[in-house]
């Protein structure tokens, strides 16, 4: 099975253990990476997880301002791989990330 196609399900990237979400901000591209898997426990228990849930549903779930900016315009993507390890953004938490 190869990678999910758009639009991204967020059960198709949980399938792939270790799989990680990147969220970014549109305003000033800050990003950070997080756990599929977590995020879909997260959005089960406030009872926000469905089958069709995509991974772009997952933006509209942030509570918080971005660090960089203090905007509220997240988004998500699949996180990428190079080498086969999920690349990670060495600023997210130089510049207050969470």
């Amino acid at each position: 099975m190869g990678p999910p196609k758009p639009p991204y399900l967020l059960h198709q990237l949980t399938r792939d253990p270790g799989a990680r979400l990147k969220l970014y901000c549109g305003a000033c591209t800050w990003w950070r990476t997080y756990d599929a898997g977590k995020i879909a426990e997260r959005l089960a228990a406030k009872n926000l997880l469905r089958p069709s849930t995509l991974i772009a549903d997952v933006a509209k779930q942030v509570q918080w301002p971005c660090p960089a900016c203090h905007r509220m315009r997240w988004a998500t993507s699949p996180a990428e791989r190079r080498n086969g390890e999920y690349v990670e953004n060495p600023m997210a938490r130089a510049r207050g990330g969470r």
